[in-house]
């Protein structure tokens, strides 16, 4: 009997676990995936796939897929689109805008935070000068821009940093909603609300059970 084809977005899981080494190969990697969807049905299939895993913790590779699938299905230019993710939009969505804000750093700022962000990717244990050093900046980070930096960073390598779950819930503890949206878009719209109380519950209950 002939194994049965696996199907293209198996494909696409099997690759991306295998790891991305950049943004570029992840954006192939989706593109050549749809390419090989044969229905919208199909398309709508991976793109709620691909947002499951963004939200749902970060992976080797994931920091690039999100700016791959950001691009890729436009979420970033059209906000009715991600409304069609379901409960996964309010995260994205914030996420989004926190990456925005994140990026319009003075330069100065935007390198020191972005070498934070690389290290906490490397499973290599910290220095205790190094955890002392960068635990206030680490704290800012989490206030500003949890959504986004969970999904582009190890939640283990971040409770570690700040010395355990109970000081990775007080840092969240702290969240302070961004500020970037339309200028018709209310600043913190019950959708967006429920969003971050979402992840909020979602954070107590997978790191304090």
């Amino acid at each position: 009997m002939r194994a049965q084809a696996s199907s293209p977005i198996d494909d696409f899981s099997h690759v991306l676990a295998a790891g991305l080494g950049s943004t570029a190969e992840a954006a192939d990697l989706l593109q050549a995936t749809l390419s090989r969807l044969k229905s919208l049905e199909a398309a709508v299939r991976l793109e709620h796939r691909v947002a499951d895993l963004l939200v749902h913790g970060w992976q080797p590779g994931h920091e690039f897929l999100f700016d791959a699938a950001r691009d890729g299905f436009h979420w970033a230019e059209d906000g009715r689109h991600l409304l069609a993710l379901g409960e996964t939009d309010a995260v994205l969505q914030e996420a989004l805008i926190e990456q925005q804000i994140f990026f319009s750093e003075t330069p100065e700022l935007l390198d020191r935070q972005l070498r934070l962000v690389r290290r906490l990717r490397d499973a290599t244990p910290p220095s205790r000068t190094l955890r002392r050093d960068e635990r206030p900046l680490l704290k800012v980070l989490l206030r500003r821009y949890p959504h986004w930096l969970t999904m582009v960073t190890p939640v283990s390598q971040i409770e570690h940093w700040l010395g355990g779950p109970q000081a990775l819930q007080e840092a969240l503890a702290a969240y302070q909603p961004s500020q970037f949206v339309e200028a018709s878009e209310p600043a913190l719209s019950a959708w967006r609300a429920f969003g971050i109380l979402l992840f909020m519950a979602y954070m107590v209950w997978k790191y304090l059970g």
